[in-house]
């Protein structure tokens, strides 16, 4: 085809039954000759009028109310005055449009003709003749991206990391010929951003929620499978509902991602900065991007307070020991009010020195008798 700049229509040409023979001798069979033979005719007439001032591409036949109507695609490099006078013919100047020709597929606007020939194109805008598409890198876009999308849930991802993964290929893609797309580079390139998203959340395992619908069930409910992998451990949360299940996950990120094996889950979280969550083994607190199970002080302190986000839980916990201790110190030896708060400030500074959140009963007394040092009983 020619680089010169030309005008693009689109020429739309009626046979209507009543120019056909009528006699009850005529069959269905010659009718349908008469036809083709016609199309056949008005075709060769407008390729060979056009010849000196643009081409013409036949597209599909159609049967209409009247008879049949056909498509034509006419380029010309310079105007032809004979187009607004061919009788029964309607023509227009496409915008955008999906022109399918007996032979190929082509994306057409007033002054660009762009035929879209591999294999993915062809799959992509077949059967969509007369389809205005507008931008056609922003539908190439769209169809990618779905495409890959459906890609992805079929390799296990859920919708959010399949969005992530096709705005990746989409972005590979875009930027080569569409023509010489084929679907195995298409996979290829799905492939490859997937590895890519996976590798990026592979490791170190972290810590994460499962949560599980509240039905009325009498199935049994299970936990996570523990792959090795994906999962390491998954404990079972100490919840009062029987019907509501959660479980604390030490998980790889990635799993975040895929899509749930079982629809009863509802979602995988991670575990929330200062979330407490009372497991089976004991309760665990999410403080400062670390995760810590809480000792008897903590847990007997803060129980009740399951799946709440607490960001000041050392501060409370501290204000428990220093009680703690004061009283270790009162039981041996009543204080004045100046030996009481010479007590809980010695109390505090050796509490801030010590894991408060993991520690036990049974540490109290260590501590106390160093508290014992630091106050002055020279009164008694």
């Amino acid at each position: 085809m020619s680089d010169d700049p030309f005008t693009v229509y689109v020429l739309r040409k009626e046979f209507s039954h009543s120019s056909l023979p009528t006699t009850n001798e005529t069959s269905n069979n010659s009718i349908g000759w008469e036809v083709l033979n016609m199309f056949s005719t008005f075709t060769a007439w407008l390729k060979t009028a056009t010849r000196d001032v643009g081409f013409v591409i036949q597209g599909p036949n159609q049967t209409i109310d009247t008879g049949w109507a056909a498509d034509y695609l006419v380029c010309l490099h310079c105007p032809w005055a004979e187009m607004a006078s061919i009788p029964e013919c309607t023509h227009w100047t496409p915008d955008g449009d999906i022109f399918e020709s007996t032979d190929d597929v082509y994306y057409v606007s007033a002054d660009k003709l762009i035929p879209l020939q591999s294999e993915v194109l062809v799959d992509f805008f077949s059967d969509e003749h007369g389809r205005q598409v507008g931008n056609l890198e922003g539908d190439l876009r769209r169809k990618l991206k779905k495409a890959c999308m459906a890609e992805c849930h079929s390799l296990g991802y859920n919708r959010a990391a399949a969005r992530d993964i096709a705005e990746g290929m989409v972005e590979e893609l875009i930027c080569l010929s569409p023509n010489s797309w084929t679907w195995n580079g298409v996979q290829e390139a799905i492939l490859t951003q997937a590895e890519a998203y996976a590798s990026a959340r592979r490791r170190p395992y972290v810590w994460m929620v499962r949560e599980q619908l509240a039905v009325e069930s009498g199935d049994v409910l299970t936990g996570p499978i523990e792959d090795g992998d994906l999962v390491r451990q998954s404990i079972p949360v100490m919840h009062p509902m029987d019907d509501v299940k959660e479980w604390l996950l030490e998980a790889q990120p990635l799993l975040r991602s895929l899509r749930l094996p079982t629809p009863e889950f509802e979602s995988i979280r991670h575990l929330q900065p200062g979330e407490l969550f009372f497991s089976e083994r004991g309760l665990i607190h999410r403080t400062e991007g670390s995760t810590v199970w809480l000792g008897e002080i903590a847990t007997d302190l803060l129980h009740e307070r399951h799946g709440e986000c607490v960001a000041d839980a050392e501060s409370l916990v501290r204000e428990e020991v220093v009680r703690l201790l004061v009283n270790e110190i009162e039981d041996d030896h009543p204080l004045t009010t100046e030996q009481y708060s010479q007590a809980v400030d010695a109390a505090h500074e050796l509490a801030a020195e010590t894991d408060v959140l993991q520690m036990l009963y049974r540490d109290i007394a260590t501590l106390a008798d160093l508290l014992y040092k630091n106050v002055d009983f020279s009164g008694f």
